[in-house]
């Protein structure tokens, strides 16, 4: 090997320097002995190195890439630090006007067990399964001890029961991804959580699906053997294809995006682009059930923000420009999606759908008038459209 190329891989820590460890092979000139004193006796040999150690003290970069490599976490460990992180944040975040009066413990397969403190009144409230479990002692005050065993995600479980305490399920989940819901739609459909169903079937109702997603979608939706009526909007998204047609797949990978995106001029000149190529590519269709699951997901969005906004506007610490610039970014990705219908001449269902948002007719009369212009636009182009 050419010496430049050594000497690369020496700067960079691929093989060891030889002029900082010590080598067998290599030796050293030693001084001329004088004739007078006889020559020194050979030194010993070096004991063998231990078979657990390193034969050299200056380890190369591979050496400190698998050392590094085995101190990483597993995923069980990383795991247990999400779990901490979930109920740390619940006994910080959740506020209720009486003391815990149970004890829950949830077990999993592999020992692993989490005890929480909560409330009897809310775990029977919300769940038919502990409010059976805990229906044979009704003594005010007497504490109950109630354990979950063999539980397959305990982290799912957890954040199951947080759930139970939050105001607005719907909102707690926006931004959850597919896999996720079906985790917690499991555990809420296992233990009776009635809220927590319809809180997850709606998410999977608006939110877009890959095709791979929608396999596990059917099957876990199969398994649960929920109530037809219940899961019939989600089922109608699913195509009667085996599996979604890969120009579909691309036309959702891009309109999310577009949704997504941060900068505001990138993503006005991204929805031109994009409008051009669903106008054009006649021949490859993006489908219905993909645009209609995008404008649904668009439409929970503007709601989720006017709510927000509604309850911080007389915040004076809020910068109204900022909750401006919020309801104007939802509201243009919804009129977006208006637009794409009615050039793909789709809109008439969505239409009917609008016209039936009273939540989000309740919001718009809530908020400032400057505020309103950007929403009506939405109702005047689908009025221009009929």
């Amino acid at each position: 090997m050419a010496s430049r190329e050594v000497s690369t891989m020496i700067k960079h820590g691929f093989i060891a320097d030889p002029s900082l460890s010590f080598s067998p092979s290599r030796t050293t000139s030693p001084a001329k002995p004088s004739s007078s004193s006889p020559p020194p006796p050979s030194p010993p040999p070096p004991p063998p190195p231990p078979l657990n150690e390193p034969t050299h003290s200056n380890p190369t970069l591979f050496d400190m890439m698998s050392e590094e490599h085995h101190r990483e976490q597993p995923p069980r460990r990383k795991s247990h630090a999400r779990v901490a992180q979930i109920m740390a944040e619940f006994k910080n975040g959740v506020v209720y006007d009486a003391p815990s009066d149970v004890k829950l413990t949830v077990v999993g397969r592999d020992g692993y067990r989490v005890t929480m403190d909560v409330h009897r009144k809310v775990l029977s409230e919300k769940s038919r399964f502990f409010m059976a479990k805990m229906s044979s002692r009704r003594e005010k005050g007497v504490s109950h001890m109630v354990e979950i065993s063999e539980c397959d995600d305990v982290e799912i479980y957890v954040e199951t029961v947080v759930l139970m305490y939050c105001d607005d399920l719907k909102k707690k989940l926006v931004g959850e991804n597919v896999v996720k819901v079906l985790a917690l739609l499991k555990v809420s459909a296992a233990i009776s959580f009635d809220e927590g169903v319809v809180s997850c079937l709606e998410h999977l109702e608006a939110a877009p699906w890959s095709g791979d997603e929608e396999e596990v979608v059917v099957s876990c939706l199969d398994e649960l053997h929920l109530p037809e009526d219940s899961v019939g909007l989600i089922l109608q998204r699913v195509s009667s294809e085996p599996t979604r047609d890969r120009t579909d797949d691309i036309f959702l990978k891009l309109l999310t995006g577009v949704l997504q995106a941060k900068d505001d001029k990138a993503r006005r000149e991204m929805k031109v682009v994009i409008f051009k190529l669903v106008r054009e590519e006649a021949d490859h269709e993006v489908s219905k059930e993909t645009l209609y699951g995008l404008c649904h997901r668009c439409l929970t969005s503007l709601v989720l923000c006017l709510s927000e906004v509604t309850t911080q506007m007389n915040d004076p610490g809020k910068d109204r420009g900022a909750l401006m610039g919020e309801i104007a970014r939802e509201a243009d990705n919804m009129l977006w999606m208006v637009d794409i219908l009615i050039e793909k001449k789709m809109c008439d269902e969505f239409a009917k759908l609008w016209a039936d948002q009273k939540e989000l007719a309740e919001l718009h009369a809530k908020i400032p008038t400057m505020y309103r212009h950007e929403i009506s636009k939405i109702t005047a182009q689908m009025c221009w459209y009929r």
